[in-house]
């Protein structure tokens, strides 16, 4: 049997981020969620900034999730290009193909969002309330 390695990837968001671990048997990546927390953003002289400190934090507490054994290798380049590694993902996953059931519901939605009248400055305007 051949052991896997192990990976560990930080995913940053706008409203959260998180600490995956990615086991890699050389066919097939296995994800599991080892630690969730929220981004937010920081207020300061009416700019919201992401707090780097805190992600840091967050940071360290993942890693502490994680088994010492676990944590084999960290993006040690051992695969020889980003095809071989879509790949490696496509295979490790089962596809799954969400279509909306309703979809007149879609597409009345869709015609009054082209419907719609626009601010003046290209972009619909979402607070205003127009019949």
């Amino acid at each position: 049997m051949v052991r896997s390695k192990d990976y560990i990837a930080v995913d940053l968001g706008a409203e959260s981020g998180r600490l995956m671990l990615g086991k890699f048997d050389g066919k097939k990546i296995v994800l599991e969620e080892k630690h969730r927390f929220t981004t937010g953003g920081t207020r300061l002289n009416n700019t919201i900034y992401w707090n780097a400190m805190n992600f840091f934090s967050e940071i360290k507490k993942g890693l502490q999730k994680c088994n010492k054994s676990e944590i084999a290798a960290i993006a040690t380049g051992e695969l020889s290009s980003v095809k071989q590694a879509r790949e490696i993902v496509r295979n490790s996953l089962e596809l799954i193909r969400y279509e909306p059931e309703q979809t007149s519901i879609w597409e009345e939605a869709y015609q009054k969002y082209k419907n719609h009248k626009h601010n003046g400055s290209g972009t619909p305007d979402p607070y205003i309330r127009r019949n």
